[in-house]
């Protein structure tokens, strides 16, 4: 009999997958069920606790990760944890990762040219919303590019004064390396700095791979 209820709850069983992208402030998000959205409220170093965005709803479920993009096996404690007193909001997803990505666009454009306008920047993310619902619920291209904006000035470098003499040039640490590679490391470029006081100032500039 008892064999009998195992193999019930086995064939009952429902191996639910969530993945991972993020709220408006940036933190992550799961998206379960097409359209279910969790945020973290606990975590440690084996799983991460997530609870039901909408509020007076007590939906939680557990995850072993919270990368963006990843998808993770959503583990419940039990069938109360997996009832919503809402419906699900299917669009949602493919908004929040357009607005995910044209961040991360717009953060690794002005690393390398920060005058990209937000046309430009859009252009590269726009395919990422494909749902007809969800293009008519798309804001529209002036509530984008104040996003750009913001993301621009927030994340802009701070550039040291336009320099008058030889001896006025600074580099900061981040005009000293390469851009970060496929693994996020960077190299220095900057070899040898003949110094300010050198009237003839000079500078090597070169990577130490060929």
């Amino acid at each position: 009999m008892a064999v009998n209820n195992l193999i019930d709850q086995l064939n009952n069983l429902q191996i639910k997958i969530g993945i991972v992208t993020a709220s408006q402030r940036g933190h992550p998000q799961l998206c379960v069920d097409n359209g279910y959205f969790f945020r973290v409220y606990s975590e440690n170093e084996s799983k991460i606790c997530w609870r039901c965005i909408e509020q007076n709803c007590k939906a939680k479920c557990v995850t072993q990760g919270k990368a963006f993009e990843n998808e993770y096996q959503v583990s419940f404690k039990d069938n109360v944890d997996k009832e919503h007193t809402h419906g699900p909001k299917p669009t949602k997803f493919e908004l929040k990762e357009k607005r995910r990505k044209l961040k991360e666009v717009t953060v690794a454009c002005s690393k390398v040219v920060s005058s990209l306008g937000p046309r430009q920047i859009l252009t590269s993310v726009v395919n990422e919303v494909k749902d007809p619902e969800a293009i008519a619920n798309m804001p529209s291209y002036n509530a984008d590019r104040q996003c750009i904006q913001r993301y621009k000035k927030k994340n802009r470098p701070d550039y040291p004064p336009e320099p008058k003499t030889l001896a006025d040039i600074e580099f900061p640490v981040f005009l000293t390396e390469t851009l970060e590679n496929h693994e996020g490391e960077t190299e220095a470029f900057l070899l040898y700095d003949s110094g300010k006081d050198d009237p003839n100032r000079f500078f090597i500039i070169a990577t130490k791979k060929i």
